[in-house]
């Protein structure tokens, strides 16, 4: 689970991209300068959308966002690289 891209694509919603994202019996949560997504919907193994619904935190640095994956079994952290920043 490898993060390539976090994209702002709206004022409530980023997109992440990568490779390797679970999909069957996992849910995924994402997490921004300690804001927690209200919603997020795996797309296939490669996209993830991520709602904000009070909105996506704004910083004057680049940060880092989090994502994870979770089953009743697991939780899995994906891979985020230093240039992946919001």
């Amino acid at each position: 689970m490898v993060v390539s891209t976090a994209s702002i694509t709206s004022v409530i919603l980023v997109t992440f991209t990568g490779a390797n994202f679970p999909t069957d019996g996992y849910q995924c949560t994402a997490v921004f300068m300690g804001a927690q997504t209200s919603s997020c919907t795996i797309i296939d193994g490669t996209e993830v959308l991520a709602g904000f619904e009070a909105g996506i935190p704004t910083v004057s640095v680049d940060t880092k966002p989090k994502l994870y994956f979770s089953s009743s079994l697991a939780t899995h952290y994906a891979t985020i690289p230093d240039d992946v920043v919001l």
